[in-house]
């Protein structure tokens, strides 16, 4: 999501997304140790996420 997109989003939302791109780069960090991913560079797109998220949860307490 982009950054406009995220700062219109609530706290329980911005949790729930922020859930669910921890969980999807665990899943790609499994694949990654198995066999080749496909698109490497979603992982760092994922990491990248996850710090806009908490950087705009931090900012809303």
């Amino acid at each position: 999501m982009k950054k406009h997109e995220l700062k219109n989003l609530g706290e329980s939302d911005l949790k729930a997304q922020l859930a669910e791109s921890k969980k999807q780069l665990l899943e790609l960090n499994f694949q990654k140790t198995i066999s080749p991913v496909e698109n490497p560079l979603r992982i760092r797109n994922l990491r990248r996420e996850i710090a806009r998220i908490e950087t705009i949860l931090s900012a809303k307490k």
